[in-house]
């Protein structure tokens, strides 16, 4: 029996092995006799089969469609985070520049 331990989204979800995860049908969920989900459940039609077992919240209706609308719609993505460069902070703390510093000091002080 098929073991799932993951979100689920579909338009018609049907279970019958072990789902643990939420889930979100458009249409409908059916819990097979032989299957078990836990998790919290967004749906518009939900069939629990005698057998089934469940254990999780139900949204259902007007509820569940707001929750799909909002779902549905992209979150805006956050810009990627710039790679830490500690040299970027104060000029002279640029390689290059700590480079050219060490090489015209070499120059200035002939030892």
């Amino acid at each position: 029996m098929a073991q799932v331990k993951a979100s689920l989204a579909g338009r018609d979800v049907s279970i019958n092995g072990h789902v643990n995860g939420a889930v979100v049908a458009r249409k409908r969920l059916i819990v097979g006799r032989s299957g078990s989900l836990i998790g919290d459940v967004r749906v518009a039609r939900l069939v629990i089969q005698d057998g089934a077992s469940f254990s999780g919240k139900v949204s259902m209706g007007a509820g569940a469609e707001k929750a799909k609308a909002a779902e549905a719609a992209p979150a805006p993505a956050a810009p990627p985070e710039p790679p830490y460069r500690p040299w970027s902070r104060h000029p002279s703390w640029n390689p290059l520049s700590l480079r050219l510093l060490s090489r015209s000091r070499l120059r200035s002080n002939p030892q």
